[in-house]
């Protein structure tokens, strides 16, 4: 699908008659969204890790005006650590081979390797066979530069993507200090956390303890080892995600200035991209969604393929043979149903909003709700 939608994109571009500008944000965009979204996977060495949809924008003569991209449901949890034989995020390979000395040095980066950061090493895999991401570096810089990203914006995306490893190898362990309570945790490399914090221009003493301690009612709560790694975790995952979705709207903000300021949203080709089903062999509520709105896209492809278009046949009185097909309504009932009864994503979200519920309260929840439901 990803390899697809370049060449569509090539292909608009070459044959429309737009202006350079134009062309120059429909071919370039690709390029920067690929190296923050995508990954190699067990299954391709480029696969996008986020649903995007870009609307490509033509005049009422077919000359192309303009596009832009709207992303949704990047998969966070590989920013924590892909899975065995699979690689994070393109951008963190690029930059710490095609960086100089000097820049490395001035991110803390210096002599380092993906092996030495957690959320890298962890898969066992840090390079691609016939990848070249030092060269995949320069496009990807030679792209920003070309969508109008600023050298100073370039320097601080470079910035936050280092922090993010810095902030993942964040360790912790029990507080010895603190008597009289059990399960304080403290950070147990204070260099990392200087060194994040130094890239993002916050207090490494706040920093470190807005990851030991959670604020709750303006009281700080301390946190254990476990839960200094899930809070860590969430931070790195929050902070790439908010990345992705700034470069997203900096690459959007530059179509609309080179359109004009404006576009024709009656005439356009939309081309998505969506991740497909996939099952793991751990599945978080992250890959739930993915799934359910892979499913959801299925719903709407049989009922425009098979349902509406018979229907169609049967009110022109066209003679045709019927083609079973399988619904998958009632999965779909059964994850988001708003109407008669709560579904269970409906569920989820109440309990999360109520103090002292846990693991089991929820799943009472679901079978309260649910037991009856084929």
């Amino acid at each position: 699908k990803t390899e697809n939608a370049k060449h569509i994109f090539r292909w608009l571009a070459t044959i429309s008659g737009g202006s350079h500008g134009v062309e120059s944000v429909l071919l370039n965009a690709n390029p920067v969204c690929e190296a923050f979204g995508n990954a190699k996977t067990v299954r391709n060495l480029n696969s996008s890790r986020f649903g995007k949809l870009v609307m490509v924008h033509f005049g009422v003569t077919g000359v192309l005006s303009g596009s832009s991209t709207s992303n949704f449901l990047l998969e966070q949890t590989r920013v924590c650590g892909p899975a065995a034989d699979e690689r994070n995020y393109h951008i963190f390979y690029q930059l710490l081979t095609g960086l100089s000395d000097a820049e490395l040095q001035a991110r803390h980066l210096g002599g380092a390797a993906p092996k030495d950061f957690r959320i890298l090493a962890s898969s066992k895999c840090v390079a691609i066979e016939g990848v070249d991401d030092r060269a995949e570096w320069r496009g990807t810089e030679a792209a920003m530069l070309a969508l109008s990203f600023e050298a100073a914006e370039v320097t601080q995306v470079i910035d936050v993507v280092a922090a993010v490893l810095h902030l993942g190898n964040v360790a912790f362990e029990a507080d010895a200090s603190v008597k009289h309570r059990d399960g304080d945790s403290r950070v147990a490399n204070m260099n990392a956390v200087a060194h994040a914090a130094d890239l993002l221009g916050v207090e490494k003493l706040g920093l470190s303890t807005a990851l030991t301690k959670l604020l709750v009612r303006d009281e700080a709560a301390s946190l254990n080892v476990s839960r200094a790694g899930v809070n860590r975790d969430a931070l790195v995952k929050a902070l790439y995600n908010s990345l992705f979705d700034l470069i997203v709207r900096r690459i959007n903000h530059y179509g609309r200035e080179v359109a004009g300021g404006s576009v024709d949203a009656t005439h356009f080709i939309g081309v998505l991209d969506i991740f497909g089903f996939e099952i793991f062999k751990t599945n978080s509520l992250e890959q739930l969604l993915i799934n359910f709105a892979n499913e959801m896209l299925q719903r709407s492809f049989t009922l425009t393929t098979f349902h509406n278009e018979e229907g169609l046949y049967e009110r022109e009185g066209i003679a045709f043979e019927h083609i079973p097909y399988v619904s998958n309504e009632a999965v779909l009932s059964l994850i988001d149903h708003k109407h008669h009864s709560p579904g269970l994503l409906q569920i989820l979200e109440e309990e999360s909003r109520l103090p002292g519920k846990t693991d089991a309260t929820l799943l009472d929840k679901f079978t309260t709700a649910h037991s009856t439901t084929t």
